[in-house]
């Protein structure tokens, strides 16, 4: 499924996530890809964002995409009224528990907030490829 040289094994999904191995032709390199949509709504963020965490994998690579309907900080939002710092901590609380890091943003930026997000855990060595290649 998807490429001859890379396979996508459907793992589990949800209506605010999608999980799938991804291996290269060779074997040697497995990792698993989150797709995820954060809640709209920011009083259900938290149950999104437990939900997310619940998906580290343990000796894997792991990558997470998707709109997490959040920011880190003030600075990068536009215009409307500032987010408050408890509800930005969930978020950074997020990334820190799963080792995740913020490769970034390159682009117009939906409804003056992050947009699509990648964000790498790094372990096996693979973060080097990722950062070379998608950043």
């Amino acid at each position: 499924m998807w490429k001859h040289d890379i396979q996508l094994e459907l793992l589990n999904y949800s209506q605010r996530h999608i999980n799938a191995f991804i291996t290269n032709d060779m074997g040697d390199a497995r990792w698993l890809l989150t797709c995820f949509y954060g809640h709209p709504e920011v009083s259900q963020r938290k149950v999104g964002f437990d939900l997310l965490n619940s998906f580290e994998p343990v000796e894997l690579s792991w990558c997470v995409i998707g709109d997490f309907n959040e920011i880190l900080t003030n600075d990068i939002k536009v215009g409307g009224k500032e987010m408050s710092e408890g509800q930005m901590n969930l978020f950074r609380n997020v990334l820190e528990k799963g080792s995740l890091f913020d490769l970034g943003w390159r682009g117009i930026s939906l409804h003056g907030l992050i947009g699509m997000k990648i964000l790498l855990l790094q372990k096996l060595g693979l973060t080097v490829y990722w950062q070379i290649n998608i950043g």
